[in-house]
């Protein structure tokens, strides 16, 4: 079925499942394996991502925007932080609501909303262009670190299962 292919909104403790001290390694990590394993850590980084919050947000910015010149800087900042404030706020009451697992909640509240803050101030418009603290270099650079560091971060219940030494497949002396 094809919702069942589509990526869910949360990032979930992972599935517990046994496995062997040969795959703890990373020596069996080639191939398809590898390329699963940057698919988990991609999709992750983009649940992470309050989308919705910022397609709001970059929506109202552009439309602020609108308002040009000096004459209009003083609504420019006034809009423009109400609008990041407000976006702020509901970011983790919007992330919340898409689970009633407090402990998943919790952690993706947590990264979403500053991953919120992070691409809003990569936005090259909005009060933080306007207070001249934009740089993109700066922007570009915090949310390249963000990326590698979420890919790491999940909701956890309990620590990953220890690995097996009897399940090591390359092993012909258990037979």
């Amino acid at each position: 079925m094809l919702l069942d292919a589509c990526m869910s909104r949360l990032v979930e403790p992972p599935i517990k499942k046994k496995i062997s001290a040969y795959e703890n390694t990373g020596a069996a990590m080639t191939g398809s394996a590898a390329r699963e394993t940057w698919r988990e850590q991609g999709e992750r980084v983009a649940k992470y991502i309050p989308a919705d919050v910022l397609a709001l947000y970059t929506a109202a910015i552009n439309l602020i925007s609108t308002q040009e010149g000096p004459d209009h800087l003083h609504l420019r900042l006034w809009l423009g932080g109400i609008v990041f404030l407000t976006c702020l706020i509901c970011t983790p009451i919007w992330i919340g609501g898409y689970t009633k697992n407090v402990k998943v909640a919790k952690v993706n509240q947590i990264i979403s909303t500053l991953a919120f803050a992070l691409w809003a101030y990569a936005f090259p418009l909005g009060p933080f262009f306007d207070l001249g603290w934009h740089n993109s270099v700066i922007a570009g650079l915090l949310t390249l670190f963000f990326a590698f560091f979420a890919m790491r971060i999940y909701p956890s219940e309990s620590p990953p299962p220890a690995p097996d030494p009897d399940l090591n497949p390359n092993d012909d002396t258990k037979s």
